[in-house]
């Protein structure tokens, strides 16, 4: 595959990137190839859920930069449409906590028109811990439909992180390549 240019730049400040091709081969993308990658994909052909979580570097608190790509089958128990995926996110059960998500925004991803929403929430870090502190994340989410099914690609990171790594979400939505 081609290198985009947010790829390119992340090279040479030493990321290597691979290629990926999802289970079911439901859509294919350039991965940080020296980040943590999780496929569970007994379950996932279970649930109808296909891609990849990647797991880069952590800030002070234990809370990572996390990137992840799945394909949502047609039919997935519980998310029948990019629809109902994307009304109960904008319901989080955090935001009488503080959470705060924005506006749902039309781009466009691979030639095709998507939904992407931002989101400041929080999570506790380090996870399994009698330490852990609450600590301030920026999420961000892209919804794909596909013909059946669709396509949810996340970027979350704790906010002292979330600038300096949205390039390799960049780079792995540049390279993004949905099947169906």
């Amino acid at each position: 595959m081609m290198n985009n240019s947010a790829e390119t730049a992340e090279k040479g400040r030493g990321l290597n990137f691979e290629d990926y091709i999802s289970d079911e081969n439901s859509f294919s993308a350039r991965i940080p190839s020296d980040w943590e990658k999780n496929e569970d994909i007994i379950f996932g052909r279970q649930v109808k859920e296909y891609g990849v979580d990647l797991r880069g570097p952590a800030n002070k608190e234990g809370a990572y930069v996390a990137v992840s790509a799945t394909y949502f089958g047609s039919d997935h128990e519980v998310f029948k449409t990019h629809e109902k995926y994307i009304a109960a996110n904008l319901k989080s059960s955090n935001q009488a906590m503080g959470e705060k998500t924005g506006k749902v925004r039309t781009i466009a991803v691979a030639g095709r028109t998507a939904s992407q929403f931002d989101r400041n929430t929080f999570i506790s870090a380090p996870l399994h811990s009698v330490d852990a502190k609450r600590v301030k994340i920026f999420q961000r989410k892209i919804v794909v439909p596909a013909k059946k099914g669709f396509y949810v690609l996340t970027y979350q990171a704790p906010m002292d992180l979330a600038k300096k790594y949205l390039k390799i979400f960049d780079a792995v939505l540049n390279s993004f390549k949905p099947r169906f």
